[in-house]
């Protein structure tokens, strides 16, 4: 049983760094799609840039035209200009509102693990805290057994303590109504008779457990 306890302890624990891993991806994966984000930005505002360049540059070949016609068709590919500047200011628009949302969900995300390491760490403390409790018992334990084992005899101790580790550490149940205490099955008042006399070891038939009567 105490076995069985101090395995436990560790899965648990385990459960919290799985966690701690998950969450530590979910944040790599959003501080990647905001650093792509922000690179769009970027390239939007250099080609917006380079656009507002090149319809000053015309404003200025405005000045120059000689014609009529070259100053209206000038005039048109400003104009053509300005409206594709529009669109770059609606994208970056559009982009910044994403970027917002990308720097909302990474504070969120690494607020959470912040959260989940404090959580780890309590818990991590009251796992040690339980196994130096449960080993502490169980050397207490062992201690009572290997003062008892030197008053039992060698063939019962050699019996029960086979029973012991093939049992998932419980080797002596009782008689419960009637039946073992172990794996439920009905006994014989035979059975029953024999367990109550004193130096008898009666064993049950199906699982093996020594038992006991609890009077």
């Amino acid at each position: 049983e105490f076995n069985r306890q101090k395995e436990e302890k560790p899965r648990r624990l385990q459960e919290y760094r799985d966690n701690l891993e998950s969450k530590k991806r979910e944040i790599a994966l959003t501080e990647e799609d905001l650093k792509r984000t922000q690179l769009a930005v970027k390239e939007k505002e250099l080609e917006l840039k380079l656009a507002e360049d090149g319809i000053k540059k015309y404003q200025q070949q405005l000045l120059l035209v000689k014609t009529n016609k070259e100053y209206k068709a000038m005039l048109t590919e400003i104009e053509g200009k300005k409206a594709d500047n529009s669109c770059i200011e609606d994208e970056i628009i559009k982009i910044m509102d994403k970027l917002d949302e990308a720097e909302l969900e990474l504070n969120r995300k690494r607020k959470e693990y912040s959260e989940l390491e404090k959580d780890f760490q309590i818990e991590e403390a009251k796992i040690k805290q339980e196994i130096a409790e449960i080993e502490k018992k169980c050397s207490q334990e062992k201690e009572k057994r290997d003062t008892l084992a030197q008053s039992v005899d060698p063939e019962i101790l050699s019996v029960y303590e086979r029973l012991l580790e093939s049992k998932g550490g419980t080797a002596i149940v009782p008689v419960v109504e009637g039946a073992c205490g172990g794996c439920h099955l009905s006994l014989r008042a035979q059975t029953i008779n024999e367990i109550k006399r004193v130096n008898a070891l009666i064993s049950c038939e199906r699982c093996s457990r020594i038992f006991y009567l609890d009077e």
